[in-house]
């Protein structure tokens, strides 16, 4: 009884909304996040795709560029939060994430900045697949590549703190059971990390 109770608990707990923005742009030659994309920062609209979502709370974390992302967004119910550590890599986004979160949370939905295309519906399938089945991990599959954006339950958010090196969730994924959810759209295998990646992005429909 009380397992079954505790599973109700976890099913109608809150799915969390990270949006990783603290990446240093390198090959990029300028800050993704303030890149433009159908008349708006990719920030914006990646906060936006995740309000829309339904993901709650939703945290931006941000690092060189966290007052100008501050102030892209600050008429919306997020929060952005400093990664002093940001040129770390990306494992040190992931860790001051996790630890901001509350308590009482069911998961987290890790959303990658420079991926402002990606659709509301897949984040709402991710949700609800968790509610059916709390997996640990749940991610889109697309012609047999796994994608972004990525669903943590939080029995996995132990493990997220410990990772190191410019690396995201990916390096725990040996450790638990991945569900997959199978996705018709293969542009959410596009990420910007190039001038390049960027032209393309914008040739989508």
């Amino acid at each position: 009884m009380g397992s079954k109770f505790n599973s109700v608990l976890t099913v109608n707990e809150s799915i969390a909304g990270i949006i990783l923005a603290a990446g240093n742009s390198r090959r990029m030659g300028q800050p993704k996040a303030l890149l433009d994309w159908k008349g708006i920062p990719f920030v914006r609209a990646c906060a936006l795709q995740a309000i829309t979502a339904g993901l709650k709370p939703i945290y931006i974390i941000a690092g060189q560029e966290y007052e100008k992302i501050k102030e892209i967004v600050k008429d919306l119910p997020v929060k952005v939060i400093l990664n002093q550590d940001w040129n770390e890599g990306q494992s040190s986004s992931v860790r001051t994430a996790i630890k901001s979160l509350p308590q009482k949370i069911g998961g987290a939905v890790f959303q990658l900045v420079d991926q402002p295309h990606i659709s509301v519906t897949l984040i709402r399938k991710l949700i609800y697949e968790h509610s059916i089945s709390l997996a640990p991990i749940i991610l889109p599959e697309t012609n047999g590549r796994r994608a972004n954006p990525v669903l943590f339950d939080r029995d996995t958010f132990e493990a997220l703190t410990s990772i190191q090196g410019d690396f995201g969730g990916r390096l725990i994924f040996s450790q638990y059971p991945i569900r997959t959810l199978s996705w018709f759209d293969e542009s959410i295998l596009l990420d910007v990390d190039t001038p390049e990646d960027y032209k393309h992005l914008l040739e989508l429909p």
